[in-house]
């Protein structure tokens, strides 16, 4: 199953199944065995995962991670949600959630990011945490599209990346 959803590209590798597939490109079962044999040609691998459910792939990714980034509307319940995400995704870390953890909110419309903006460094738990301003492409995460992006969004997603794979070196 995982040969059918590899795409090889000169320096670039991503495992992805169809658009609005019910079926994961890796099962979880597959994914340590997956795992292993990718990183011996990619040494950065970047894996999304369903929204946290009983799916079995989520826990098989997180026992693994390098890296975890977490995304989360900017409002109150996004803030809820990081903090129950963050106590349901620790014990499967194999290194401390504020060590290899980011945070990404994202606001949802144009009005200023109130939590956002309360969420001090303190309020994250040390650890990164980054806000994307308003962009009517990010409204409906479901349809997400990069063509779809403002120019400073892009940039600024950009950013995290770069930045998180610059922290991954630093370790």
């Amino acid at each position: 199953m995982a040969a059918r959803a590899l795409a090889l590209a000169e320096r670039a590798m991503l495992l992805a199944g169809p658009p609005g597939s019910a079926e994961p490109p890796v099962r979880a079962a597959e994914y340590g065995a997956v795992s292993a044999t990718l990183s011996r040609w990619f040494p950065v691998r970047v894996v999304d995962t369903p929204p946290l459910t009983g799916d079995p792939v989520v826990p098989a990714v997180l026992t693994r991670a390098d890296r975890v980034v977490l995304v989360a509307p900017s409002d109150d319940r996004g803030l809820r949600w990081l903090v129950d995400c963050r106590s349901w995704i620790v014990p499967l870390l194999r290194e401390p959630f504020d060590r290899i953890g980011v945070q990404v909110l994202v606001c949802r419309d144009a009005r200023p990011p109130d939590a956002a903006a309360r969420l001090s460094p303190g309020g994250s738990g040390g650890v990164p945490t980054f806000v994307l301003p308003f962009d009517p492409a990010l409204r409906d995460a479901a349809a997400l599209r990069w063509a779809d992006l403002s120019a400073r969004t892009e940039a600024i997603i950009l950013d995290i990346a770069a930045q998180t794979v610059r922290d991954m070196r630093l370790r």
